[in-house]
C-alpha cells in the first residue's frame, strides 16, 4: 500500500508491521502537552484561541485541530465524562473532589495538583461497604462520544480512549502508604477492596466500549506500577495480588477490541522490566510512555528482548533533552529512538509523557518534525 490513511499507518505498526512511515501521537488524557507550553507552541504559531484544559490535575490540555494537523498527528482521542450526579466539591483552598472521592489541591507554587485526602483512609470494612463508586453505566458518561469517534473513523484516523488500572486506582482511593502495609496487616480489607474496585471498573468499560463500539481502536490502561528503579512492589508480591486482577481488567477489554483488531495500551512511567514478561502475558500489546532513562529502560535492549510480542509508544525523554536541549539535540534524539524502536514495526512516536511547561515551542516542534523526518522506513 503506498498511501496509508493515520489509522492504517497507526493498526499496521501496531501488528508489528512497517507502514509508510512511523506513526506519530501527541497523547491524549494519559500524555499531552501542558498549558503554558502548549500555549508558547500557539503563539509561536499564530495561533490565538482559548486554551481549554483536559486533566486539571496535571495541567494538560485539549489539543486543538489545526495544532494536531500541523505536527501530522496520526492519532485522535476521546474520553468518557463523570456520571450525572459527579459535584466536584470545589473549595477556596483550590481544592477539588474526583469521581472517587480522592481531594486534590494545588499549592500556590506548583502547576500541579496533589491528593490530600483519601476516601478510603480508615481502611475498615464498615467504610469499606459504604464507599459509593461512581455508577458505571450512567448515560452522561459516554454522550456524543460514539458520533465523535465516527467522525475521527470517517476521517482517517486512529481512536484511542484511556481507562483506569486497578493498581493506580486504588493508590488514589486508598492512599499508597497505607495500601502497601494492607498486604500485611490488612490482608481481608485489601482483597475485599480491590475485587469492589475491579468489577466497577470492568461494567464501566463494558459500557463505554458497548456504546463507542466499532470506532476505538485502543484503549490505554493508565496503571503506573514503577518508579525510575523497578516496580513499586516486589515482583512476587505484584504476581501474587495485583497481577490476577490486573489481567481480568484486560480479559475484559479485549472482549471488545478483538472484534475489531484492537489494542490494550499499557502507560506504566519508569522500569517496569522487571515485569515485562509478566505484563505480556496479560495481554498487553503496547508499553506506553517507554521512559528510557529509566533503569534497564535503553530502546535498544526493549526493541531486542521484546518487540517481537510488544509494541511501544513514545521514549523522547521529557527529563532530558525536551526542556534542556536544543531543537538540534531533539532532533538527534528523535533519530535515536526512532531508530531503535521503529524497524519491523511494532513503534509510535512521540514524546515520554507530557511535555512540561518549561519546554520551549521550538522544541515542541523539532519533536514533531524530526519524528516525521526520521519516520521513513
Amino acid at each position: 500500500m503506498s498511501q496509508y490513511t493515520s489509522r492504517e499507518r497507526v493498526m499496521t505498526a501496531l501488528n508489528h508491521k512497517e507502514p509508510d512511515r512511523v506513526p506519530v501521537d501527541v497523547g491524549g488524557f494519559v500524555s499531552g502537552i501542558c498549558y503554558i507550553a502548549y500555549d508558547n507552541l500557539k503563539k509561536k504559531l499564530g495561533i490565538f484561541t482559548e486554551t481549554e484544559i483536559d486533566n486539571p490535575v496535571t495541567g494538560t490540555v485539549i489539543v486543538e485541530e489545526e495544532i494536531l494537523k500541523r505536527l501530522r498527528i496520526d492519532t485522535r482521542h476521546i474520553k468518557s465524562g463523570p456520571a450525572s450526579d459527579y459535584d466536584p466539591q470545589w473549595r477556596n483552598d483550590n481544592s477539588f473532589v474526583d469521581e472517587f472521592g480522592v481531594r486534590w489541591r494545588k499549592p500556590a507554587s506548583s502547576y500541579y495538583y496533589d491528593m490530600i485526602e483519601h476516601p478510603l483512609k480508615d481502611g475498615t470494612m464498615p467504610v469499606l461497604q459504604n464507599y459509593k463508586l461512581p455508577n458505571p453505566s450512567d448515560p452522561a458518561r459516554v454522550e456524543g462520544l460514539k458520533e465523535k469517534a465516527k467522525q475521527y473513523h470517517d476521517k482517517g484516523f486512529a481512536v484511542f480512549s484511556a481507562v483506569p488500572g486497578l493498581f493506580e486506582l486504588a493508590t488514589y482511593i486508598r492512599g499508597m502508604a497505607d495500601l502497601f502495609t494492607d498486604i500485611y496487616d490488612n490482608k481481608v480489607f485489601l482483597a475485599a477492596f480491590l475485587d469492589k474496585l475491579l468489577e466497577n471498573l470492568i461494567e464501566t468499560n463494558d459500557y463505554f466500549l458497548e456504546k463507542t463500539s466499532p470506532y476505538v481502536d485502543g484503549i490505554t490502561i493508565w496503571g503506573d506500577l514503577s518508579d525510575q528503579r523497578g516496580p513499586y512492589l516486589r515482583p512476587e508480591i505484584w504476581r501474587q495480588i495485583y497481577k490476577p486482577r490486573e489481567a481480568e481488567l484486560i480479559k475484559g477489554l479485549k472482549r471488545h477490541l478483538d472484534k475489531v483488531g484492537g489494542k490494550v495500551v499499557l502507560h506504566t512511567c519508569g522500569s517496569p522490566w522487571l515485569l515485562m514478561e509478566d505484563i505480556i502475558e496479560m495481554g498487553v500489546d503496547v508499553l506506553n510512555p517507554v521512559q528510557t532513562t529509566a533503569d534497564n529502560m535503553e530502546p535498544f535492549r526493549l526493541k531486542e528482548k521484546y518487540g517481537d510480542r510488544m509494541s511501544f509508544w513514545g521514549g523522547v525523554s521529557g527529563q532530558t533533552v525536551m526542556p534542556f536541549g536544543t531543537p538540534a539535540e531533539v532532533a538527534a534524539e528523535s533519530k535515536k529512538i526512532i531508530s531503535a524502536l521503529g524497524p519491523g514495526g511494532g513503534y509510535i512516536f512521540g514524546n515520554c509523557h507530557n511535555i512540561q511547561n518549561d519546554v520551549p515551542a521550538e522544541n515542541i516542534l523539532a519533536l514533531f518534525d524530526s519524528g516525521f523526518e526520521f519516520g521513513k522506513y
